[in-house]
């Protein structure tokens, strides 16, 4: 019984561990930009203008 519990334990110390990381983790990835989202973003800000150029302007 005792290794048992010293199990359960033991698996709830290290996910009590590894908790902040993975927060830091996630905060992380939230708050950056990488290159592929800065692309993927630039080109939907340069369809948006184009097609705002189109209605305006006509093509």
């Amino acid at each position: 019984m005792a290794v048992l519990l010293s199990g359960c334990v033991g698996d709830a110390v290290t996910a009590v561990a590894k908790a902040p990381f993975k927060v830091t983790s996630v905060v992380w990835d939230t708050a950056t930009t990488s290159q592929a989202e800065a692309d993927r973003n630039r080109g939907r800000k340069m369809r948006q203008q184009d097609e705002y150029m189109a209605r305006r302007y006509g093509d």
